[in-house]
């Protein structure tokens, strides 16, 4: 018996000895090495400036206010200019000079130079921005330049692997040629709080760490496909190593309006929502507190001409799934205007289904 287990053991060290273990340094390695010399030389680095000024007293800057030390003194304000420089990261999308950034990287700035993986620095011109999806385009004059291919962001899946690259901005700009992290898709379809005045709740959440000054800069496949555009991390402190991006597949139906200079229409329906709580789940007989609840229904909008109530609990919108009134904005929004869409309601505790056609949002219109 001992024999045959020795024996046993014996075949056992033989048959692993033969296999070969492909380990993260061998097979995945090479396919990040080929990704980033693929995307590497189509990343660029986005320096803004921003001038302001401050109203100095006594050598104390003071902003937006004067302060005195008593009713009869008059001081001598001497106003000082200053300004602030940003750094980004962009990609180029089109070889004859237009780039994708993120909104935030050219928000509040006079002045933008573009620097390329090779150093050539341009002066950039802005086309276009979409406040909404988050995303802007920055034009400059070049002309045969490396431009990436778009993935898609719709087949991303879980602990998929992906790389984040942009210009680390505790770095200098001239380095040579971008940063790269790499890590999984660790989590799809998040929302975030208000940040600044971006509301997003579709974004991809990675653990590829995204340096500062990342933002902007694609996120990438083991194709070297950009999938995202890298928005927002998380502060250390917080949520350390996660970052967030928002999915290509968003941005792609705007980008030739964007570098066209056109401005960008977003879907309405004309309804103000509530989200589900435990006391409206009870009221209304509601098994969970999925779907949105209709507070209001506005005069002369699409949501009125289409029937919708007061009280109407929206549960799906042309086939997806409500679960909150960010996500269902978030849908609303980014839907071509005059496309009509298919809801699934709950009125008087029946379902029922509504078409609706998305209408144009009016300028600094607070419902959806």
């Amino acid at each position: 018996m001992a024999c045959r287990k020795v024996i046993f053991m014996m075949c056992i060290l033989v048959i692993f000895s033969k296999i070969e273990i492909c380990y993260p340094d061998t097979a995945i390695e090479n396919v990040f090495v080929a990704s980033a010399r693929r995307i590497g030389p189509a990343v660029v680095c986005i320096v803004t400036k921003h001038a302001f000024e401050v109203k100095i007293i006594d050598d104390v800057p003071i902003i937006g206010k004067i302060f005195r030390t008593q009713e009869t003194e008059t001081p001598s304000v001497n106003p000082r200019k200053f300004e602030q420089v940003g750094i980004g990261s962009g990609i180029i999308i089109d070889s004859d000079g237009y780039i994708l950034t993120a909104d935030f990287v050219v928000t509040n700035t006079e002045d933008i130079k573009v620097i390329l993986s090779d150093r050539r620095e341009f002066k950039g011109e802005v086309k276009g921005r979409d406040k909404r999806r988050g995303v802007a385009v920055i034009k400059i004059e070049a002309k045969g330049l490396p431009a990436v291919e778009l993935g898609d962001s719709d087949a991303l899946k879980l602990i998929q692997f992906v790389m984040a690259t942009g210009y680390d901005g505790g770095l200098t700009p001239y380095g040579d040629g971008p940063s790269f992290t790499i890590g999984v898709i660790s989590a799809l379809h998040r929302s975030l709080p208000f940040y600044d005045k971006y509301v997003f709740s579709d974004l991809i959440q990675t653990d590829a760490f995204m340096r500062l000054g990342f933002g902007g800069g694609p996120l990438v496949d083991t194709n070297g496909k950009v999938i995202g555009i890298c928005f927002v991390t998380e502060s250390p402190e917080k949520s350390p190593g996660i970052g967030y991006a928002i999915p290509i597949n968003r941005v792609k139906d705007v980008l030739e309006k964007l570098k066209l200079g056109k401005e960008i229409d977003y879907g309405w329906m004309g309804i103000g929502l509530i989200d589900i709580d435990d006391r409206l789940a009870a009221d209304y007989g509601l098994k969970d507190k999925r779907g949105v609840f209709i507070a209001e229904v506005f005069k002369d909008t699409p949501a009125e001409k289409s029937g919708l109530w007061e009280e109407d609990i929206i549960l799906e919108f042309d086939g997806k799934p409500i679960n909150n009134v960010r996500g269902l904005t978030e849908l609303v929004s980014m839907s071509e205007p005059g496309k009509s869409v298919i809801l699934k309601v709950v009125r008087n505790g029946k379902e029922k289904v509504i078409s609706v056609e998305i209408g144009t949002r009016p300028k600094e219109q607070s419902h959806n």
